[in-house]
């Protein structure tokens, strides 16, 4: 297939895209690059492989490559809610607006796959664990711009969403601030780590199995099409807490110090279910131990060479 990525230098994209010219796709790369263009130099090699410099807002650019592509992934965002902050009107024009000119150019043959954010539920109304038939409420500029996304999409069909978990786990295009990433690097430079809300729930999921259940998705597209799907790691149930317990046991030596002086702007304390993308065959394949390993090896190896 002639898949276009958008997004594709970015935490999730540069994997992906590697991932989907190793199988045999043709990628037509966009991103504005505005972190540099080193993630994605591994995949020049590939014939199959352009690139294309450009904002997902114009409207011309995106009209050009949508009318090639068999299949749209959909990663470009401010990625964060603390990307968000104080940048409203941006966060709106990128995560919705983007998407309401994608959804427009396309048609219903061409299918869309969108990254969304579990972020979504919210906390207004708790619950220990939350599927895709939940309500979504969320408290923060992200959720918000991710569920008006959302809901533009369903408007048309041809389309897959996912409400991943927290992401994890090394790729060419690194985000250092994610939970994860950001207590492993942490405690490798410092050897200690600083926990608040120490015993709020999480689920995680390798940056790799986010790229998987999109390859995945496009081989079991006809089953899985106008639906969406919670992704993430089952059989964990980890507080913050138990990952630095986790980060501990692989180091051999941290110290944690839990406190309670900050709180996550979204209060996140909940798990998702997976039930319904394993129904459908797929499961993760990488682990939280997985990830710290790894990334224990990538922190150190960045200390040594700084």
């Amino acid at each position: 297939m002639r898949i276009l990525v958008t997004g594709a230098a970015g935490y999730i994209g540069s994997v992906l895209t590697g991932d989907l010219l190793a199988e045999g796709h043709e990628v037509m790369a966009l991103d504005n690059f505005s972190r540099g263009k080193a993630s994605l130099l591994p995949c020049c090699r590939h014939s199959s492989f352009r690139f294309f410099q450009g904002d997902v807002r114009d409207a011309p650019l995106m009209a050009a490559l949508v009318k090639d592509a068999d299949a749209i992934v959909a990663l470009a965002a401010l990625v964060s809610p603390q990307s968000c902050v104080d940048k409203e009107e941006k966060a709106y024009a990128i995560n919705v607006g983007s998407i309401k000119l994608l959804n427009n150019l396309r048609s219903p043959s061409q299918p869309l796959l969108f990254m969304s954010t579990n972020i979504g539920y919210g906390t207004k109304v708790r619950k220990e664990t939350y599927t895709e038939e939940d309500p979504l409420q969320p408290n923060s500029i992200y959720g918000l711009t991710k569920v008006a996304a959302e809901n533009v999409i369903m408007g048309k069909e041809g389309f897959v969403i996912y409400r991943p978990a927290s992401a994890f786990g090394i790729s060419p295009g690194m985000q250092d601030h994610l939970l994860l990433n950001y207590y492993v690097s942490k405690a490798v430079a410092e050897g200690n780590l600083d926990v608040y809300d120490a015993a709020y729930k999480r689920n995680f999921i390798h940056v790799r199995d986010v790229s998987g259940s999109i390859i995945f998705t496009l081989g079991h597209y006809a089953e899985m099409k106008n639906n969406i799907y919670n992704l993430g790691i089952s059989d964990t149930e980890t507080t913050k807490l138990a990952v630095a317990e986790k980060i501990k046991r692989h180091l051999g030596h941290l110290y944690i110090h839990c406190h309670d002086q900050a709180t996550d702007p979204d209060g996140r304390n909940y798990l998702i279910s997976n039930a319904k993308i394993e129904r459908q065959g797929f499961r993760c394949g990488y682990t939280i131990d997985d990830g710290i390993r790894e990334l224990i090896g990538y922190y150190r190896m960045k200390k040594m060479i700084q």
